[in-house]
């Protein structure tokens, strides 16, 4: 019974986050979102409780774990490290455009490359050599991206390395100092 309840507090939960951002991109009543989405879940909720349950619920697990949630982090990490402010650095100057265009094809490319290459393995061996291919690479494309720069490496860090994130970060840690 506990786990019943747990089941469906937890279904509520994953419903209600999608709702509400569907609801708030459409700016359409909530039902009209509600009813197709049960509608459509419930059928595929009922092949867990078949015969093949568990081999359908360990295959989505296995596939959620080991690709949507590294694909997902991946890419918001891009977004906010150099999507969210890059046309305004690269806009900056010629010397900002050119180290932030080294460094996101040096760095992004590679670690999305041996990411998917580690990800795909199942040798314990490849996930350490795929660690230790990111951090060589993070350093190699860091210092390219530098000499590209050639200027102050205080304002490349914080420009060129920090791009999105410093601004972010600033926007973030201000929210706590208005209410004091």
């Amino acid at each position: 019974m506990y786990l019943f309840f747990t089941a469906v507090s937890q279904v509520y939960a994953f419903f209600e986050g999608f709702v509400t951002n569907v609801q708030d991109s459409l700016k359409c009543a909530r039902w009209k979102i509600v009813v197709p989405l049960f509608l459509v879940s419930l059928p595929l909720a009922a092949i867990f409780t078949s015969n093949f349950g568990w081999f359908f619920l360990d295959a989505t697990e296995t596939y959620v774990a080991r690709y949507v949630v590294p694909a997902v982090g991946l890419l918001q990490c891009i977004a906010v490290g150099w999507v969210f402010e890059y046309d305004t650095t690269a806009n900056a100057s010629r010397k900002h455009a050119k180290s932030l265009r080294v460094l996101s094809v040096m760095f992004w490319v590679p670690a999305f490359l041996v990411c998917l290459y580690c990800n795909l393995s199942t040798e314990t061996g490849n996930k350490f050599f795929g660690l230790l291919a990111i951090l060589i690479w993070t350093w190699v494309s860091l210092f390219c991206s530098f000499k590209a720069f050639d200027d102050n490496s205080n304002s490349w860090y914080h420009e060129i390395v920090l791009c999105g994130v410093d601004k972010v970060a600033m926007g973030v840690t201000s929210l706590s100092y208005k209410n004091h």
